[in-house]
């Protein structure tokens, strides 16, 4: 550059390159998201505390359990207000002496997960449906599931031409079938839809 003139932009390229950029830092994103699916591993029965914790504990156990999939969102995920809400409407039982034991821990873990897609009377129904199994073995079957469809998405968001909508909508077909079993489960709940 002679005679300080200044050289000229091409705005094409540039957009074309902050295009790619975007791309890749999406693709990037988009990769680390399926690599924590396939990764991720819930906690197993054994695993789970069995010494009592106090709600702050359940939170913060919580966190840490399903920040690997949820980031900064696992935060929040579950707050204190929460917990007694589902104390008061019976989705898990009272804590003994302030504190929550293995049995509830494993339902509030459970809860976070299904209540993203389902009413908390659902979500109630769906962990005490398992044919009068307890809830370790309700524990297990979540855990099975979630490993399972957590590979399924990751799979579905790794193939070409994968969309959010596409995603979506099978969350959504996801929860109008589970909605369709629980509601052929409960007769009188079918009658009080067709109600409404």
């Amino acid at each position: 550059m002679r005679g300080g003139a200044v050289p000229r932009l091409n705005v094409k390229k540039i957009g074309f390159c902050i295009a790619i950029t975007h791309t890749r830092a999406r693709n990037g994103y988009i990769m680390e998201i399926i690599d924590k699916m396939r990764a991720y591993q819930p906690m197993e029965w054994e695993q789970i505390p069995d010494l009592g914790l106090y709600k702050d504990q359940v939170i913060t156990y919580i966190e840490r359990l399903y920040a690997p999939l949820y980031g900064e969102a696992a935060s929040r995920l579950l707050t204190p207000s929460m917990i007694n809400n589902y104390v008061k409407m019976g989705v898990i039982a009272r804590p003994e002496g302030k504190k929550y034991g293995r049995e509830q821990l494993a339902m509030l873990t459970m809860l976070v997960v299904l209540k993203q897609a389902n009413s908390i009377e659902d979500v109630a129904r769906l962990m005490n449906a398992e044919d009068g199994a307890g809830v370790r073995e309700v524990y297990a079957a979540f855990c099975g599931y979630l490993i399972d469809s957590l590979r399924e998405f990751a799979d579905t968001l790794a193939a070409a031409g994968a969309s959010a909508l596409n995603l979506a909508v099978g969350a959504a077909v996801g929860s109008l079938a589970c909605e369709a079993m629980l509601t052929s489960a409960n007769p009188e709940r079918g009658e009080k839809e067709k109600r409404r």
